[in-house]
């Protein structure tokens, strides 16, 4: 199970969304950005660099950087229940399970955790583009618009000592004009738990370096009180109508979660 691991918690939000550009309407084409992981272990939290690559029936996962660098995981299926992790460095175990998973269009988000030694285990959330509708080149939107989706993650609610995997919806609040995003989580734990909520607030979009990045400004709350946390993906499609990535937000003594998203905007689609 996912584990939730505190990032910058009572502090300005540490939010960074490395964004390719793309879009309808005007706006040069841009190449898509790097593809980005966060992983999340025993010794916190590290922000690190996958790639995902079909592979007959399932998916590749090969980690390029970070605690888990030069770590290849193999999915023969894209269900992904039972993978085996190759060219592992010595405190992986060599199993590995994908907790949850989100395909677009043309982006695919995943949660991945991988066996380590002394029972411990890694977490990699990860986003890439589709497996089968890859995109070279992409266009930045213009105007406001808002971008729906799923999100899968990890959670913790300190009040009810609920934890566990969750569900929900996301809502990306774009203004491409003024550069700025809202992003909105709304989920809650199965069999009738407890409802999990979590904004971010005022994060900006850097046209020179087509990335979304936290200004001063920028709020993170979870549950209705303020926190901090990360944010980090990327716009896909050619005309940027799907964004992924992944997150992880919370609250001192109130809990937190991280994990996946997928949104779409079909007004983009061609």
């Amino acid at each position: 199970m996912i584990r939730y691991h505190a990032i910058a918690m009572g502090a300005a939000a540490t939010l960074g969304l490395s964004a390719c550009g793309g879009g309808s309407g005007g706006g040069a084409a841009a190449p898509a950005a790097p593809l980005n992981a966060l992983t999340q272990g025993h010794n916190g939290d590290q922000a690190s660099r996958a790639s995902i690559t079909r592979h007959e029936d399932g998916f590749i996962v090969q980690i390029e950087d970070g605690p888990l660098r030069d770590t290849t995981v193999l999915c023969r299926d894209m269900r992904g229940q039972s993978c085996t992790v190759l060219g592992d460095p010595d405190q992986v175990t060599g199993e590995a399970t994908v907790l949850s998973q989100l395909q677009g269009r043309y982006a695919h988000a995943a949660n991945i955790t991988i066996g380590a030694t002394e029972g411990r285990d890694f977490t990699q959330l990860l986003h890439a583009p589709s497996t089968s509708r890859t995109v070279d080149t992409i266009r930045m939107p213009q105007g406001v618009t808002t971008y729906t989706g799923d999100f899968r993650a990890g959670a913790t609610l300190d009040r009810t000592n609920e934890s566990g995997m969750i569900g929900g919806t996301v809502q990306l609040d774009m203004n491409f004009d003024t550069a700025r995003l809202n992003a909105s989580f709304n989920g809650g734990f199965p069999d009738d738990g407890s409802s999990v909520s979590a904004r971010i607030i005022g994060a900006t979009i850097d046209p020179s370096s087509n990335q979304i990045v936290a200004s001063d400004t920028a709020r993170v709350t979870f549950e209705g009180v303020a926190g901090g946390g990360m944010m980090e993906g990327a716009f896909y499609g050619p005309n940027a109508e799907e964004a992924a990535g992944i997150f992880a937000v919370g609250a001192a003594n109130i809990g937190g979660m991280s994990g996946i998203f997928v949104a779409e905007n079909d007004s983009l689609a061609p």
